[in-house]
């Protein structure tokens, strides 16, 4: 007699005859094999072509910045600015960050001894403008008098602002999603517009010494801010990702 033997998930059987041809059982054999493992087949859906899915770790393609910058935020903080007449007319204090990665603020103080009865004036960066000394540090020229800017508003600092305090950011510890310190921010870099283009972490070594310097996209930082509203940064790395970047150095740019 036959065996019984179902060949779909619906129930349907076929009957294979012990006593029956050999090369006709087998054939029966190989179609109701793959009969049954077609509809796993089904369930796997290809990716489309041109699709990729956002890998947990950024690549190595994109992780980290080599490039160079038109101007390091260190060297803009503090900054003599100066008139149309070379008179010196106030100094940077801080650079404000829009949610679109540009400096759109440049905050001045004016007045003051050694930061006391200091004020402070904010204006755009587009009014700045920058060039270098021989030594290629910036130098920062406003189309403005010691009196008009002294007449400008005073500026002050709203916590409920949705801008980044470069003077917040310099310094501030980097953790990664684990909450481990893997280092913290040495500087921004920004292009000649005043876009942040990458920022500068420093890893490893002990008050400075030792320590090497790797430069990821601004725009991968991961920026929050505590009770305090000090920022909050964290980066979707590793500590030995980070070890391991091309090591980051400035290349001077001198005068034009």
């Amino acid at each position: 007699m036959g065996t019984s033997v179902p060949c779909s998930p619906w129930g349907r059987s076929v009957q294979l005859n012990s006593m029956g041809n050999p090369m006709k059982k087998l054939m029966i054999a190989t179609a109701l094999a793959a009969t049954l493992t077609a509809p796993a087949l089904a369930q796997t859906t290809p990716t489309a072509p041109g699709v990729q899915t956002t890998p947990t770790t950024p690549s190595a393609t994109n992780m980290f910045y080599t490039q160079q910058a038109e101007w390091r935020a260190s060297k803009l903080m503090g900054a003599k600015v100066t008139n149309a007449a070379g008179e010196t007319i106030g100094d940077i204090n801080d650079l404000l960050i829009d949610k679109e990665n540009r400096v759109a603020t440049v905050v001045s103080g004016i007045g003051g001894f050694l930061g006391i009865g200091e004020r402070h004036a904010a204006f755009t960066f587009s009014t700045l403008q920058l060039t270098r000394d021989a030594s290629g540090d910036p130098l920062v020229r406003l189309n403005t008098t010691k009196d008009q800017l002294k007449a400008m508003p005073e500026w002050q600092w709203n916590p409920a602002s949705a801008e980044w305090r470069t003077e917040k950011l310099m310094g501030a510890k980097v953790q990664n999603t684990s909450g481990e310190t893997i280092g913290d921010i040495n500087e921004l870099l920004l292009d000649k517009d005043g876009k942040v283009a990458a920022t500068v972490i420093g890893v490893g070594g002990f008050l400075g010494v030792g320590e090497r310097h790797a430069a990821v996209p601004f725009t991968s930082l991961q920026m929050t801010r505590d009770t305090n509203t000090d920022p909050v940064i964290k980066l979707n790395v590793t500590r030995e990702q980070l070890r391991a970047a091309p090591e980051w150095k400035w290349q001077p740019v001198r005068a034009n």
